[in-house]
């Protein structure tokens, strides 16, 4: 069985690869930052992040008699979003969270250790959509700027038969910065990210018997290497999928390594999807 699964992850990503610059799956992620983000050199384990820039809001309309009220037509996955992204207890965004049923749980006992309630939105931006040829899109990609993420993040908004859902599971993740707190060494040694995975060309620190690669989230700032076993099928498929140039956008399971001196390496253990497609309920 993990013969065909690696088969399969392979043959998916070298078809790509062949491609040359990749179309995205269906449901994969894309962010323009993702193609323009220069090859530097990430942060050191370390480092801490520099807080970021709150952007201010944009400008309203003037008030008054003469003044006239925009006009605009909310579509049905940006008004779930926004209902989303408003709510003001978790009870309230399960009600339009993908998977609501079986993530109810897991967004009470997530709510129960973090701070809960509506959160303050700066701007959201149509980043992408995805649908069979000829039909409407059934999966929208939205960029959701923040006061604590002012460059934005996505979210998936996917149509199911209730109507049009938000993958929670990768919303927070971002929101809540999880893989910059599990690299910094906080939490559990093993997590699972949505990640995008770079060749890069700039020498990764040596460490033996394993390979570098350069991962992280959409979000900037943020990269770190990680090592994935030299001459394992792991590592053969990442090379084949991180093309230099082509950034592959995967969620990996990671392992936090901790060395003298209170500093840290990441592991790749495993690919647990090739995309970032949410799953469907």
């Amino acid at each position: 069985m993990s013969g065909l699964i690696g088969g399969y992850l392979l043959g998916w990503f070298v078809g790509r690869q062949e491609a040359g610059e990749p179309t995205p799956a269906p449901g994969t992620l894309t962010l323009p930052e993702a193609k323009k983000s220069p090859d530097v050199p990430p942060a050191s384990p370390e480092a801490e992040n520099s807080s970021e820039a709150v952007r201010k809001p944009e400008p309203q309309p003037p008030s008054g008699n003469n003044a006239e009220a925009p006009i605009k037509i909310i579509a049905a996955p940006e008004a779930a979003l926004k209902a989303f992204l408003s709510a003001p207890t978790w009870q309230e965004r399960a009600k339009h969270s993908l998977l609501s049923e079986n993530t109810a749980n897991q967004m009470k006992s997530y709510y129960s250790q973090m701070p809960d309630g509506a959160v303050k939105v700066m701007r959201i931006k149509l980043n992408d959509s995805h649908g069979e040829e000829g039909e409407e899109p059934t999966f929208y990609s939205y960029l959701v700027s923040t006061e604590t993420h002012a460059e934005g993040f996505p979210v998936a908004v996917v149509r199911t038969q209730e109507g049009w859902r938000v993958d929670w599971g990768s919303f927070v993740e971002f929101e809540d910065d999880h893989f910059s707190r599990f690299a910094g060494g906080r939490g559990g040694d093993t997590g699972k990210f949505h990640l995008l995975v770079r060749m890069t060309n700039f020498a990764a620190p040596a460490i033996k018997g394993y390979s570098g690669f350069r991962i992280d989230p959409p979000m900037p700032g943020r990269d770190r290497y990680a090592f994935a076993p030299t001459d394992s099928d792991l590592e053969r498929i990442l090379r084949a999928a991180a093309t230099p140039g082509h950034p592959a956008s995967a969620v990996l399971e990671l392992k936090r390594h901790s060395v003298e001196g209170g500093k840290n390496w990441l592991e790749i253990t495993s690919i647990v999807a090739p995309n970032w497609w949410p799953e469907s309920e």
